[in-house]
């Protein structure tokens, strides 16, 4: 059973102590409705496609927290690809998309390449593969991830 003892004004409760709804109030209020919609807010978005050739990712939706950081990394799977161009591209509109990052063969197999302090506002984002020779791998994994 738990005790509580008072003194000076604070309350020490030792002892294990169930709470259950509603009984401990909550503030109210404009400041707090907007403090819970930024707890609730996604930070990240992130999405992970598979190309066997040529191809659009699905685009991700990033309106609620439009992103402005970008990552992405190229995996080759069964065996190393012999060539890729695949971009990580940005739209404010969901309908033209312009070229954020370009990962290449050179950047390396499994690398991760960043935007780093190039800051660019999108709410939607994709990857593309441009071209790709896969021999000997049998598929491209691409992640993507975008920060608000």
């Amino acid at each position: 059973m738990p005790s509580m003892g008072l003194s000076g004004g604070t309350v020490t409760i030792s002892g294990p102590v169930t709470i259950t709804a509603g009984s401990l109030p909550l503030p109210t209020g404009a400041a707090t409705e907007a403090t819970l919609a930024t707890l609730a807010t996604p930070k990240f978005f992130s999405r992970q496609d598979t190309f066997t050739g040529t191809g659009v990712g699905a685009t991700l939706n990033a309106t609620l927290a439009p992103c402005n950081a970008f990552s992405i990394q190229v995996l080759s799977v069964g065996g190393l690809a012999t060539a890729w161009v695949i971009t990580l591209e940005g739209s404010l509109d969901n309908v033209t998309f312009t070229t954020l990052l370009t990962h290449v063969t050179v950047t390396g197999d499994g690398v991760i390449l960043s935007s780093g302090a190039a800051l660019t506002p999108v709410k939607y984002f994709r990857s593309r593969v441009f071209s790709v020779t896969l021999a000997p791998a049998t598929s491209l994994t691409v992640n993507i991830l975008g920060t608000a």
